[in-house]
C-alpha cells in the first residue's frame, strides 16, 4: 500500500527539503507535504527542459573546402578559463573519405590560423552568437593536429555520423579532420553547453 502524504518523509524527502530550504530538522515533508504532487516527466529532452537548467543548445552545419596539400579540419574548443561544460551530442559528416574525430588537451583553438565561426542556436530563447565562451573554428593545414586520443572515426565515401556523447572541458578541444589531403568536407555538429558546476572542475 502506498504510504500517506504525511510519511513521506521517512522516504528521504523530509531531509531533502530541509536543504533546498535551508530549514533547520528533517521533518518538513510533513507540513509541506499536502502542496506536493507526484510528477513524472516523459519529455525530458525537450528545449523548455533544457532552457530551465541554464543549457545552451546549439548546432552548425560547416563547408570546409578543399585546398591542396592540407587537411580540412574543424575543431569545438573551450578555453582554460572557461567556466563552461560543452556536450557534444552529434558529427554528421559529408566527404570524400574517413574523418577522425580526436581530442585535443592543452591546444588548439584560438591561435593563428583558425578562423572563428558563429554557432547557430536551437533554442530562439537564446541568441544566435559563439556563446558560452566556446570557440568552433575551421582551418586548412599541411600538419594534421597534435591530439591526445582518437575519439572515433566517421567511415563515409560519402555521408556518416557518429551520435555517442563527447565531453568537453575546460582546456580542450574535439577536432575532426579528414584522413587524406585536399578532401572537401561538409559538417554537421549539433552540441549543448552550460555553466560548470561547483567542484565540476576541480
Amino acid at each position: 500500500m502506498a504510504p500517506h502524504y504525511d510519511q513521506i518523509g521517512e522516504y528521504g524527502l523530509g531531509q531533502l527539503l530541509a536543504k533546498r530550504l535551508t530549514t533547520p530538522g528533517g521533518a518538513v515533508a510533513p507540513t509541506v507535504a499536502p502542496e506536493l504532487f507526484p510528477v513524472l516527466a516523459l519529455e525530458n529532452d525537450r528545449p523548455e527542459w533544457s532552457y530551465l537548467k541554464g543549457e545552451q543548445l546549439r548546432a552548425r552545419a560547416v563547408d570546409v573546402a578543399a585546398v591542396a596539400g592540407q587537411y580540412s579540419m574543424l575543431q569545438l574548443y573551450i578555453p582554460s578559463n572557461s567556466p563552461t561544460i560543452g556536450v557534444i551530442e552529434e558529427i554528421s559528416a559529408r566527404a570524400a573519405v574517413s574523418l577522425n574525430v580526436v581530442h585535443l588537451v592543452g591546444i588548439g583553438g584560438g591561435t593563428v590560423g583558425w578562423s572563428a565561426i558563429t554557432s547557430g542556436t536551437r533554442d530562439t530563447r537564446t541568441p544566435n552568437t559563439q556563446g558560452d565562451s566556446m570557440i568552433l573554428e575551421t582551418r586548412q593545414n599541411a600538419a594534421l593536429p597534435s591530439f591526445h586520443a582518437v575519439l572515433a572515426q566517421i567511415n563515409t565515401a560519402s555521408q556518416g555520423s557518429y551520435r555517442h556523447p563527447i565531453i568537453v572541458s575546460p582546456g580542450q578541444a574535439v577536432c575532426i579532420y579528414a584522413i587524406a589531403q585536399n578532401v572537401a568536407v561538409s559538417l554537421n555538429l549539433t552540441f549543448r553547453s552550460r555553466p560548470a558546476q561547483p567542484g565540476e572542475l576541480t
